[in-house]
């Protein structure tokens, strides 16, 4: 299995399966303005390629440190 992660702030997040893009998501409004994080879609995410939306999922916070 392939897990695609990202640090931020030195919190770390992964990203996950999601049907529907963006709820749900650690970046989203409701997150991103209580923790001044930005939206990789709306900043045009990494090299110009919106990873989560392309591959179709959400970032969500890694509780665990062992990542598995």
């Amino acid at each position: 299995m392939i897990r695609i992660t990202n640090e931020i702030n030195g919190k770390k997040y992964e990203l996950v399966p999601e049907t529907e893009i963006c709820k749900g998501c650690c970046f989203d409004t409701d997150y991103r303005n209580t923790h001044s994080i930005d939206c990789a879609i709306e900043e045009d995410g990494f090299n110009g390629t919106c990873v989560c939306h392309t591959l179709r999922g959400i970032w969500k916070e890694v509780k665990d440190e062992n990542l598995g």
